[in-house]
């Protein structure tokens, strides 16, 4: 009996080598968004706190001043922020699109897999059914 053999095998192999390599980079590109978010909410409460003490404290004008700026420019920091965090967002959505593409590519070769190795089976089967089937009528005749 021959061994059944997949036509595609070192395809399907290649496929799940490079499934794997596109989950790492969307792994790598989840870790850059969120550790921009995580830069933007830090931005975002650093500015919070200066308002807050520009608000609650006796200030000079010298330190509102000072303050006031601060807070200008950090408000620019975080629209740069934002910008980054629109950016890394897009990444990782193109990183996933592609890692869904190539896993959807290993799902179809690895169902063509499974589909010809059930025909195979059967083939397989339907084959030695044949053989036993040939054997049972021979040693019919023989006994009569």
């Amino acid at each position: 009996m021959k061994k059944f053999k997949f036509p595609l095998e070192k395809v399907l192999k290649y496929k799940a080598i490079m499934e794997e390599e596109k989950h790492l980079e969307l792994i790598r590109t989840q870790e850059q968004y969120h550790e921009q978010v995580f830069q933007l909410n830090a931005l975002r409460d650093k500015v919070k706190t200066w308002r807050e003490v520009l608000h609650r404290e006796v200030l000079s004008i010298n330190m509102l001043s000072h303050g006031c700026a601060s807070v200008e420019i950090l408000e620019k920091y975080v629209e740069i922020q934002e910008e980054k965090v629109r950016q890394a967002f897009e990444e990782m959505e193109l990183a996933r699109g592609i890692f869904l593409g190539v896993r959807r590519e290993r799902r179809v070769l690895e169902r063509l897999k499974e589909k010809m190795l059930r025909e195979y089976e059967s083939a397989q089967a339907a084959e030695m059914q044949k053989d036993l089937d040939e054997i049972a009528v021979s040693a019919y005749v023989r006994q009569n």
